[in-house]
Protein backbone atom coordinates (compact mmCIF):
# COMPACT_ATOMS: atom_id res chain seq x y z
CA UNK A 1 0.00 0.00 0.00
CA UNK A 2 1.18 3.18 -0.73
CA UNK A 3 1.93 6.16 1.73
CA UNK A 4 1.37 9.61 1.51
CA UNK A 5 3.75 12.33 2.01
CA UNK A 6 3.48 14.76 4.96
CA UNK A 7 2.01 17.20 1.97
CA UNK A 8 -0.35 15.24 0.87
CA UNK A 9 0.81 14.18 -2.24
CA UNK A 10 1.22 10.16 -3.25
CA UNK A 11 4.61 8.80 -2.52
CA UNK A 12 4.37 5.49 -4.63
CA UNK A 13 8.02 4.67 -2.95
CA UNK A 14 6.96 3.80 0.74
CA UNK A 15 5.11 0.98 1.24
CA UNK A 16 3.61 0.43 4.76
CA UNK A 17 3.12 -3.17 6.08
CA UNK A 18 -0.17 -3.05 8.48
CA UNK A 19 0.99 -6.37 9.98
CA UNK A 20 4.33 -5.31 11.32
CA UNK A 21 2.84 -1.76 12.39
CA UNK A 22 0.38 -3.72 14.00
CA UNK A 23 2.29 -6.15 16.18
CA UNK A 24 4.38 -3.45 17.82
CA UNK A 25 1.13 -1.13 18.49
CA UNK A 26 -0.75 -1.11 22.31
CA UNK A 27 -3.95 -2.73 20.27
CA UNK A 28 -1.98 -5.68 19.49
CA UNK A 29 -0.66 -5.97 23.46
CA UNK A 30 -4.25 -5.72 24.75
CA UNK A 31 -5.01 -8.26 21.62
CA UNK A 32 -2.15 -10.59 22.87
CA UNK A 33 -3.10 -10.17 26.45
CA UNK A 34 -7.05 -11.32 25.83
CA UNK A 35 -6.68 -14.00 23.61
CA UNK A 36 -3.91 -16.02 26.39
CA UNK A 37 -6.23 -15.15 28.87
CA UNK A 38 -8.88 -16.87 26.67
CA UNK A 39 -6.86 -20.02 26.13
CA UNK A 40 -6.43 -19.73 29.80
CA UNK A 41 -9.57 -19.43 30.84
CA UNK A 42 -10.72 -22.68 28.49
CA UNK A 43 -7.65 -24.81 29.59
CA UNK A 44 -8.41 -24.27 33.45
CA UNK A 45 -12.56 -24.85 32.18
CA UNK A 46 -11.87 -27.94 30.26
CA UNK A 47 -9.13 -29.53 32.39
CA UNK A 48 -11.30 -28.61 35.78
CA UNK A 49 -14.88 -28.35 35.84
CA UNK A 50 -15.40 -29.03 32.46
CA UNK A 51 -13.75 -32.63 32.96
CA UNK A 52 -16.01 -33.09 36.01
CA UNK A 53 -19.08 -32.52 33.89
CA UNK A 54 -18.31 -34.31 31.16
CA UNK A 55 -17.91 -37.49 33.45
CA UNK A 56 -21.67 -36.98 33.86
CA UNK A 57 -22.34 -37.19 30.18
CA UNK A 58 -23.94 -40.58 28.58
CA UNK A 59 -23.36 -41.51 24.80
CA UNK A 60 -23.65 -40.15 22.38
CA UNK A 61 -23.82 -36.74 24.40
CA UNK A 62 -20.33 -37.58 25.53
CA UNK A 63 -18.71 -38.21 21.78
CA UNK A 64 -20.30 -34.69 20.91
CA UNK A 65 -18.28 -32.60 23.95
CA UNK A 66 -15.39 -34.90 23.72
CA UNK A 67 -15.48 -33.78 19.90
CA UNK A 68 -15.92 -30.29 20.85
CA UNK A 69 -13.55 -29.59 23.23
CA UNK A 70 -11.19 -31.02 20.59
CA UNK A 71 -12.06 -28.99 18.10
CA UNK A 72 -12.09 -25.61 20.40
CA UNK A 73 -8.52 -26.67 22.11
CA UNK A 74 -6.84 -26.82 18.32
CA UNK A 75 -8.30 -23.30 17.76
CA UNK A 76 -7.15 -21.75 20.89
CA UNK A 77 -3.65 -23.51 20.33
CA UNK A 78 -3.60 -21.75 16.69
CA UNK A 79 -4.72 -18.33 18.46
CA UNK A 80 -1.96 -19.20 20.35
CA UNK A 81 0.49 -19.62 18.01
CA UNK A 82 -0.21 -17.34 15.76
CA UNK A 83 -0.13 -14.46 18.73
CA UNK A 84 2.99 -16.02 20.07
CA UNK A 85 4.79 -16.04 16.69
CA UNK A 86 3.81 -12.80 15.95
CA UNK A 87 4.91 -10.93 19.74
CA UNK A 88 8.25 -12.96 18.78
CA UNK A 89 8.74 -11.02 15.35
CA UNK A 90 7.59 -7.80 16.25
CA UNK A 91 10.20 -7.77 19.40
CA UNK A 92 12.92 -9.25 16.85
CA UNK A 93 13.17 -12.87 18.35
CA UNK A 94 12.00 -14.66 15.23
CA UNK A 95 12.90 -13.61 11.57
CA UNK A 96 10.11 -11.69 9.71
CA UNK A 97 10.72 -13.55 6.58
CA UNK A 98 10.48 -17.71 7.12
CA UNK A 99 7.63 -17.34 9.65
CA UNK A 100 4.65 -17.40 6.98
CA UNK A 101 3.95 -21.34 7.04
CA UNK A 102 3.98 -20.87 10.94
CA UNK A 103 1.58 -18.42 10.81
CA UNK A 104 -1.22 -20.65 8.55
CA UNK A 105 -3.22 -23.16 9.66
CA UNK A 106 -2.44 -26.58 8.73
CA UNK A 107 -6.10 -27.03 7.11
CA UNK A 108 -5.74 -23.95 4.67
CA UNK A 109 -2.22 -24.63 3.49
CA UNK A 110 -3.75 -25.42 -0.26
CA UNK A 111 -6.26 -22.88 0.20
CA UNK A 112 -6.75 -19.36 -1.16
CA UNK A 113 -6.77 -18.00 2.31
CA UNK A 114 -3.15 -19.54 3.10
CA UNK A 115 -1.76 -16.11 1.93
CA UNK A 116 0.91 -15.31 4.09
CA UNK A 117 0.07 -12.36 6.47
CA UNK A 118 4.03 -11.03 6.81
CA UNK A 119 6.02 -8.78 4.41
CA UNK A 120 7.40 -11.13 1.40
CA UNK A 121 11.04 -11.76 1.71
CA UNK A 122 13.39 -8.86 -0.49
CA UNK A 123 14.44 -9.49 -3.61
CA UNK A 124 17.47 -11.33 -4.53
CA UNK A 125 20.08 -8.39 -5.82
Amino acid sequence: MAGRSKSGDRDDGVTVSFGAKFARSEQFKAVFREGMALVEAAATYLDGDGRKEARKLRPPHSLAYATESMRLTTRLMQLASWLLIRRAVSEGELPLYGTCTMLVPVRSLNSSAARCCVDPAPAEE
